[in-house]
């Protein structure tokens, strides 16, 4: 929490620190960026923070490895997303369990694909076809889970996001 004022007063984000260790994968980003219409450039790479420049050498950001490291979880082992499905209301009897190690701009969608898979579904039925309406509004799944990926504090240790899903 002092590294996390310090850094605050300075005006620079974790995310923003250079990380020597880091290596970027060049195709995930390439991926990530081309599903968005863009592609990556030294300055594009630069100016989203994906990368930093300290004492005149370029360096992955913290924020660039948690992104698109390819040693991503041996440098933020806590950036594991652990997904659980439990029976009843407590954690005791796990009935459906994930853990996602992906790149995080892949690992929206996993975690949205593990909680549409585990959530109920309320069945309507049309003049025609039949209408699976989700206990939850994707729109708000989305929200939570982007929420819960972009504002974790990465700095922290010993914790991880976690999606816990119970029967009630």
């Amino acid at each position: 929490m002092l590294d996390s004022l310090r850094l605050l007063a300075k005006k620079v984000s974790y995310d923003e620190l250079p990380h020597p260790q880091g290596h970027l994968d060049v195709e995930v980003m390439k991926n990530v960026f081309e599903w968005v219409g863009k592609r990556p450039t030294a300055q594009s790479l630069e100016n989203l923070g994906v990368e930093t420049s300290r004492s005149g050498k370029k360096y992955p950001s913290n924020g660039g490895v948690l992104l698109f490291g390819i040693n991503r979880m041996q440098l933020f082992p806590d950036s594991q997303i652990r997904c659980a499905l439990f029976a009843g209301v407590t954690r005791e009897k796990i009935l459906d369990h994930t853990d996602i190690n992906a790149p995080l701009p892949m690992a929206a969608d996993k975690i949205i694909a593990f909680i549409e898979r585990n959530i109920s579904k309320e069945g309507r039925i049309g003049r025609m076809q039949r209408e699976d309406i989700p206990q939850y509004p994707a729109v708000a799944i989305r929200e939570a889970v982007m929420n819960a990926l972009l504002h974790t504090d990465y700095a922290m240790t010993g914790c991880h996001i976690q999606v816990a899903i119970f029967s009630d």
